[in-house]
């Protein structure tokens, strides 16, 4: 596991975990975590989202310019990577109404996603809140074939464990 600065002595912002080795990078963003799988770049990023300007690193006049300064620290390390996944909690829908994120943070992450190369499957899938769409995406190459693609409900005995689903892609290289 790789994980992002801490939020707390037990959490973090953000993190990676696999099912073999990972080699950890230098975080390109506190609300960031980034590593390498074999040649495969990958990172998982918190954006920011409307109430957290208190305690976010990045200081902007309003939360699109800060959403862009934050992308901005973060695409200096995903453009030295030949493949990447990109993923986390955009705080964004990349589709429909924007729901909690901006125009333009919608169109700072596109143009990153898009200058990478990198389609995002996520972008259709549903947001717990009806007439949504996700705001957790995953972007990978878009050379790769996705497989599948899911949201799964973070609910146990029909209890919320968290105030976001979870979403799956399978992808062939």
């Amino acid at each position: 596991m790789v994980r992002s600065s801490q939020m707390s002595r037990t959490k973090a912002c953000a993190a990676i975990w696999a099912n073999r080795a990972l080699a950890a990078l230098p975080s390109p963003h506190e609300a960031s975590a980034t590593a390498t799988l074999g040649d495969l770049l990958v990172c998982n990023s918190v954006l920011p989202w409307s109430s957290c300007r208190s305690t976010w690193p990045d200081i902007g006049p309003d939360i699109p310019t800060i959403t862009a300064m934050t992308i901005a620290r973060i695409r200096s390390h995903l453009e030295l990577g030949t493949s990447v996944i990109w993923g986390g909690d955009f705080n964004n829908t990349l589709a429909g109404p924007h729901g909690p994120g901006t125009k333009r943070g919608r169109a700072e992450i596109q143009r990153l996603v898009d200058d990478l190369g990198l389609q995002v499957p996520t972008t259709n899938l549903p947001h717990r809140l009806p007439s949504l769409s996700a705001i957790d995406h995953i972007a990978v190459p878009a050379s790769w074939t996705v497989t599948g693609c899911v949201a799964m409900s973070a609910k146990c005995n029909g209890v919320r464990l968290s105030d976001h689903d979870a979403y799956v892609i399978d992808v062939k290289p």
